[in-house]
């Protein structure tokens, strides 16, 4: 059992009347966009105490008995952070962090056992939890309509941009041309809806490569993804690097979910200044609603007319500057430490000895 913290370089910690540690079961495994979101935060803060597993602890279910059976005991006096989705259902002045409550409702794209352990594990630990922080109002009021949790319990904090995507917008008149491509990014976790894009793909654009960035996970969902055809790409996991120069070279980037609960990578695109077509759902329409150069597409047929449109060059761009001023990290940060204030019932104490001045070093 290893602990660290997040002490910014060469800065001492300011006292805190109560520590605030950290679920960091995420830093050791591949990161998805919830790992991002943990990491983003904590990165902004000082002074937090890490608590990771052993290495054979990391994940799958041995890394579930430790969440609920250790953990709890190595932060009893303390406020505990749990930032992607899991957390132990004994931890006192607990923060859980859900994203969306998919294994709810939309339970068919999972497979049984991960069905079941998810919707025992979250219903369980998000009513004993302290506050339950979430990305968008969207997943609030499914948290409080599908989990039974007060409103008055439930903190919308919010998302940011990570720095590649802020800073390779203004090199985007630098990036050598590439042959012309579409590009989405996501696991074959079926309510990405894969299939049906690239059935749009076939019959909107055959003689444009369709690329598909990311992997999947068949312990959990219930499909293995669909079969795909000429002209289509499967690039599974890239550097970031790579990925923001696909994106920012692409003709448009694509997120045809059914179902998210913010939906973090065409927010990016978007901030790559890349057209971006989207689904036409809540969560796509509460974060990308009214910026310009996001498209949404109802069904499949617009789906298909948006592809064209797109090849033609005929979509409008977003502008990154509208992006990046409405999603900022250091925001996200202050949020959650008035959140940790408000559950270690210290106003302006536990938050404030975690916070950068300005100008200080980011945590590493």
């Amino acid at each position: 059992m290893t602990s660290h913290d997040g002490r910014a370089r060469g800065r001492a910690p300011t006292h805190s009347p109560l520590p605030v540690f950290v679920n960091a079961r995420f830093e050791s495994r591949r990161a998805t966009g919830v790992d991002v979101h943990a990491a983003e935060v904590v990165r902004r803060l000082h002074g937090l105490e890490r608590i990771s597993p052993p290495a054979r602890c990391a994940d799958g279910i041995l890394g579930h008995a430790w969440e609920q059976t250790v953990l709890p005991f190595r932060v009893d006096d303390g406020v505990l952070w749990s930032p992607c989705n899991t957390g132990p259902v004994l931890a006192r002045r607990h923060v859980l962090t859900l994203h969306d409550v998919a294994p709810f409702d939309v339970a068919e794209h999972y497979s049984p056992a991960y069905r079941a352990m998810a919707r025992t594990t979250m219903a369980a630990t998000s009513r004993r939890a302290s506050v339950v922080a979430t990305v968008s109002q969207f997943s609030a009021d499914r948290i409080v309509d599908r989990l039974g949790v007060a409103p008055d319990r439930v903190h919308v904090v919010g998302n940011g941009l990570r720095e590649p995507f802020l800073s390779a917008a203004t090199r985007r008149t630098e990036q050598p041309c590439a042959e012309p491509a579409v590009v989405t990014l996501g696991s074959l976790d079926p309510r990405k809806r894969l299939s049906s894009l690239l059935e749009a793909h076939r019959r909107g654009l055959p003689d444009v490569e369709l690329q598909v960035i990311g992997g999947g996970n068949d312990r959990v969902f219930a499909s293995h993804g669909p079969a795909r055809g000429a002209r289509v790409r499967m690039l599974g996991y890239l550097p970031t690097e790579e990925v923001v120069g696909r994106i920012a070279t692409a003709l448009a980037f694509v997120s045809f979910s059914s179902y998210e609960g913010f939906g973090m990578p065409p927010l990016e695109a978007a901030a790559l200044g890349t057209p971006v077509i989207v689904s036409d759902i809540p969560a796509h329409r509460e974060v990308l609603g009214g910026l310009r150069g996001v498209h949404f597409a109802a069904d499949e047929e617009q789906l298909v007319m948006l592809l064209r449109a797109a090849a033609r060059h005929e979509l409008s761009r977003p502008v990154p500057s509208d992006v990046a001023r409405r999603h900022d990290w250091n925001r996200v940060a202050e949020r959650y430490l008035e959140v940790f204030d408000l559950v270690a019932g210290v106003p302006h104490g536990v938050g404030s000895a975690h916070r950068h001045d300005a100008g200080a070093p980011l945590a590493s």
